[in-house]
């Protein structure tokens, strides 16, 4: 992603990428929001008082209780299939949490260096390929 939004850096100020703006302003938020979650939340944990607090008052109160109440139907749906299901219940409020942390960390680790270094040579995905049997003799 790093590459994408630094090799398109002049994409909303383009006229013939007009059409591709949104999507690119879109990606660089991400990206942004993403490094900010991370350095305001290490702020936090060292300095309490001097940073800000990553657990918003009134939207994230909301966006708690949207997510506690749909895992709590997706549980009483289930109960009837899964009788064990209640012992997931008290991972249910750290789930976004650990997904929203994980997720930061992979897009920081993932768009710092191709955001800061030039690439050697051409980019390319290397996918280790194995010879598959066909089962026919």
């Amino acid at each position: 992603m790093g590459q994408v939004l630094r090799r398109f850096g002049n994409t909303p100020a383009s006229w013939s990428r007009r059409r591709l703006a949104a999507t690119w302003l879109e990606a660089a938020a991400s990206v942004l929001w993403s490094h900010l979650l991370i350095v305001l939340t290490v702020v936090w944990i060292f300095a309490p008082r001097d940073g800000a607090n990553p657990v918003i008052a009134y939207w994230g109160m909301v966006i708690a209780f949207v997510d506690l109440s749909q895992a709590l139907i997706g549980v009483l749906l289930d109960r009837r299939y899964d009788t064990r299901i209640w012992r997931s219940v008290l991972w249910l409020p750290l789930y976004p949490l650990i997904y929203w942390v994980l997720l930061s960390a992979a897009a920081v680790r993932g768009t710092l260096p191709g955001a800061l270094r030039r690439p050697s040579g051409p980019v390319t995905w290397h996918i280790p390929r194995t010879r598959q049997e066909t089962g026919t003799n």
